[in-house]
This record gives C-alpha cells, structure tokens and sequence, in this order.
C-alpha cells in the first residue's frame, strides 16, 4: 500500500487539497478559486474530509475519494457552516462542529461551532445533534464520543455512548480550549483556562472518563499550555505540548510522574506539535 500525505496547498485566499507520496509525487485534487483546507483522511484511506470555501466564501464540510473525484458537501444544509470533521476509528461516523448561519452575517465571515453532528458515514444522514457543543474526540474503540459542551464561561467534558444512546457529564470547569482522548482509552487531556490577547493562563489535566483521577500536570513556573490534535503519544505516556513562559518552547510531559523535559530552549518562538512513532 503506498503511503500518503494530505494537506493544504498553494495560495492563502485560493488554497487547494494536495496528496504527496512518500516517493515525493505530488496530486492536487482540488481545483477551485475558493480556499479550501484541512484534509483528513478516513481511517481506511479511501475518502477524505476537507472544509471549503467555494459556493459563496462561506466555510462547509466536504467530503471526496481518495483520488479526488466525488467531491461532496456533507451537509445538504447549506446554513450549517463547519470547524473540522473527526473520523471515528472504524471510519462508520464523522463529528463535525458547525454553526448555522444567521441572516448572512456569518456567510462572510468564519465559521465559530455552536453544536456538533454525528453523521453516518455511508448514507450521510444526520443520527445526532448536540447543542451548544464546539469539539470532539473518539474513544480508541470508536464506541463513545467525547465532547465540550458550553454555556457562557462554564464547559462540561460530557460523553455519549453510541450503543445505549445515553450521555454522562464527566467535569464541569472554566473555559475549556482542547479535549483529546489518549490511544489506550485511560485518560482524557484537556486544556483550561484565559486564552485571550491580553490575558493567556491556562492549564494542562488529565482526567478519567468517569470522572475520577483528575490531576492537574502544568509544569512548575509554565505562565500557559498550548495543546491541539496529536498531543498523545502513541503509547499514551507523554503529552507533547507547547509551553509559554517568557516565550514559547516545545515540550513534553510525562503522566506517570509529573515531569516536564523541554525539547526546545533557546531564544526563538517554538511551537506546534506532532508526533511521530516507529
């Protein structure tokens, strides 16, 4: 099977989807004067799921084979504007936080999530909506959804199980930015906290997902943590997260004792994160 990266390629204002092989041949598989970005694949590899500016400069989840060709909106809502989509493991459901558009306000401007929707991968038809929910995360065997749910400042980690259909509240907290589940199902990560221009505080907890365990892992003297989609190991043992003290450095935090080991200490800006496994 030859193995192949997506991502966003050329301009910023008319960004298209791009697959290169690890042989360096490169495939652009869209082809339209309108942005269009963040490509994931499903987890067999045949499809990918990308957002797109290009019916009216409005941002809305695709979907399309792996060769490019069938490219479709997921949604036949044209008022439900997209952030990201998650495959489920087993590739059978995407989560997708959108919004709908009100009046043509946000038709123009970028899409904020307001629910999230559990679409059915081969019929595309929408099985479950979440109101007032802005992320997701797959648990490692595809059976339980994890999500923010938010009103105002206050956000919930809650958990809906898609075999009995029930949902449970896992921690209430204050402003909460990141929420990713670890590959051996143990632990959830999140981030919490002031994330604001003018005021950047946040913190970094693992909790269980019942609830229990919860403990708070920011460094000693660390003013912010920075953490997005691939903040696990592997092996579910480090977090690899950006930290912001009196710049920002890369790093990584090991869950079974606490300890912080940096891997960038020096006088530039390093940031983002991703890890790689062998």
């Amino acid at each position: 099977m030859v193995q192949k990266l997506a991502y966003t390629c050329g301009y910023l204002r008319s960004a298209e989807i791009c697959v290169r092989d690890l042989e360096g041949h490169r495939w652009r598989l869209t082809r339209n004067d309108w942005e269009d970005s963040q490509p994931r694949w499903s987890p067999d590899g045949r499809e990918l799921a990308f957002l797109s500016r290009r019916d009216d400069g409005a941002q809305r989840a695709y979907r399309m084979k792996a060769d490019g060709s069938q490219q479709l909106r997921i949604f036949s809502d044209s008022s439900i504007l997209s952030a990201h989509v998650v495959w489920s493991p087993d590739g059978q459901w995407l989560a997708v936080p959108s919004e709908v558009a009100d009046e043509g306000f946000r038709l123009r401007h970028r899409a904020y999530p307001v629910r999230l929707y559990l679409v059915h991968r081969q019929t595309g038809q929408i099985v479950r909506e979440f109101p007032d929910a802005i992320g997701a995360t797959w648990s490692p065997d595809g059976q339980e959804l994890a999500y923010i749910y938010r009103q105002g400042e206050d956000y919930e980690v809650r958990i809906y199980n898609l075999r009995d259909g029930k949902t449970r509240r896992v921690v209430s907290v204050r402003n909460l930015w990141y929420l990713e589940w670890s590959p051996d199902g143990r632990w959830l990560a999140f981030v919490s906290g002031k994330l604001q221009p003018n005021e950047v505080n946040t913190r970094l907890f693992i909790i269980r997902p019942d609830g229990g365990e919860q403990r708070d892992l920011t460094p000693a003297g660390v003013l912010a943590v920075l953490a997005g989609p691939g903040t696990w190991s592997p092996d579910s043992r480090y977090l690899l997260i950006d930290i912001q003290t009196e710049k920002l450095d890369i790093g990584f935090v090991d869950i079974t004792n606490g300890n912080l080991i940096k891997i960038t200490d020096d006088e530039y800006y390093d940031g983002a994160r991703s890890w790689v496994w062998k």
